[in-house]
């Protein structure tokens, strides 16, 4: 097993001029390009290059063993072989589905991501974590592997629309409360324009985290806050076909993970306050009626990070500090949700 889970390299500019000196520099059978229908047509011409495309659907309901089997399929009638590369030119989404499918292939092929929204560049392009949802529970099956490089360019924003930009945040913001005040701080004071320096310090919190605990033993939980919660509000919306946005069930997960940070972890009343108006001015947030509320608690009994049947948080102390392994009852839970509710 790999002894860490980071990219070879990162490699932020112009997307064409870097994947062309990326597949100069290696030596691969074959180069194949993983696309949805929106980044086939805004961000693919961008690429410059006659590869060959397995084009599979957007949306959390196509996150699945059966777009898998699409992708595999599409490999094989490429002619790809344990020698070849992916191209995983999309946004978090596609980039875990990508790299599942890459890591199981052959048993095991090559991949690269190309991040095409704040939220991937700024988050989910690194860290090694692939994945796929399964019986509606998010990122139920999944792999630690790591792309040979991660190719950043600011570019692909212009054709985002604003929702996904705007759910971008969320992760983002989750890196400044987790670990780094400073950053915290100057999101709080930032516009929708994202500049390179922005996502790199984004990066850098996280990078710092993962490099300690690649496959996730401790502290890289830290980088759960949010996600508990956030995760099961996903999947509840999945579920009814009606899926979210993942920075906006992140949000609301953040939210209700700091009213358990402000009665269990420390959190002063004033940080908590500053930590939900920022985000009600930032992110559209979710509705979670209260009948909502014990089929998010089941949902959340099976979050990977329990424990003994014990639904296991990380919780901030502090903005900018933050700390693992924090089993609250479900009285405890439903109080935060509660609080959600009637916010």
């Amino acid at each position: 097993m790999k002894k860490t889970t980071l990219p070879s390299s990162f490699l932020q500019g112009h997307a064409a001029k870097l994947l062309a000196e990326h597949l100069q520099a290696n030596s691969y059978g074959s180069v194949h390009i993983l696309v949805d229908e929106n980044t086939k047509k805004h961000c693919l011409p961008l690429l410059k290059g006659n590869y060959p495309v397995i084009l599979i659907k957007s949306g959390e309901a196509n996150k699945s063993i059966k777009t898998c089997e699409k992708i595999w399929s599409a490999l094989e009638s490429q002619g790809a072989s344990r020698h070849s590369l992916l191209v995983n030119l999309g946004g978090g989404l596609l980039c875990d589905l990508g790299g599942f499918a890459a890591s199981v292939y052959m048993r095991g092929m090559a991949f690269i991501h190309i991040p095409t929204t704040l939220i991937a560049q700024g988050d989910s392009c690194l860290g090694g974590k692939t994945g796929i949802n399964f019986l509606h529970y998010k990122n139920h099956l999944g792999a630690f592997a790591e792309p040979a490089c991660v190719i950043l360019d600011t570019a692909f924003f212009t054709s985002l629309p604003k929702r996904e930009l705007i759910s971008g945040y969320a992760e983002l913001l989750k890196h400044g409360l987790i670990a780094k005040r400073s950053l915290w701080k100057l999101l709080e004071q930032a516009t929708l324009k994202i500049e390179p320096d922005l996502i790199q310090k984004s990066l850098a919190c996280k990078l710092a985290i993962v490099r300690k605990d690649p496959h996730e033993k401790g502290l890289r939980k830290l980088l759960n806050f949010g996600h508990t919660i956030g995760h099961a509000i996903e999947s509840a919306y999945l579920r009814k076909d009606q899926p979210l946005l993942h920075g906006e069930a992140v949000a609301a997960g953040i939210i209700c993970e700091s009213y358990l940070s402000y009665f269990h972890g420390g959190l002063s009343k004033k940080a908590f306050e500053a930590i939900c108006e920022k985000m009600e001015r930032f992110i559209p947030l979710p509705e979670v009626p209260q009948t909502m509320h014990r089929s998010l608690l089941t949902l959340m009994r099976k979050d990977k990070k329990n424990k003994d049947k014990r639904i296991n948080f990380s919780l901030l102390n502090g903005i900018g500090k933050a700390s693992i392994d924090h089993y609250l009852d479900e009285e405890a839970i439903v109080a935060s949700l509660h609080f959600y509710s009637s916010r």
